[in-house]
């Protein structure tokens, strides 16, 4: 969220797949406008690229991206380490989204709880 228009930027969610493989997730994130949607972006933990992922169409809140999230992103996620989307805008620079993950680990467990 843009600290001073309130906006949202980007917004993540994750959904478990199945009660019985807790760490099996699906994820959706929502991307503005102005990228260039035909390119991969990346999510990084540091200079570490964990997963490149691709944007599967563009509805009017923004372009939507539905992926399976690898074992290391989940793993970054459950550390509490800060994620980086890097996505290439349409004049071929790189757009950078910082991901907090505090407080995932324990959403993790209680979603598993709820099945």
């Amino acid at each position: 969220m843009r600290k001073k228009t309130r906006k949202l930027v980007v917004s993540v969610e994750f959904r478990l797949d199945d009660s019985k493989t807790p760490g099996q997730l699906s994820g959706t994130i929502v991307m503005p406008f102005g990228l260039a949607v035909t390119k991969l972006f990346s999510i990084k933990s540091g200079n570490v690229r964990l997963q490149e992922v691709q944007v599967s169409t563009c509805l009017p809140v923004g372009c939507v991206v539905s992926f399976t999230p690898f074992v290391e992103l989940v793993s970054a996620l459950e550390t509490g380490k800060t994620l980086t989307i890097e996505a290439p805008d349409l004049q071929g620079r790189t757009v950078s989204f910082q991901l907090q993950s505090a407080g995932f680990s324990e959403a993790l467990k209680r979603l598993g709880s709820l099945y």
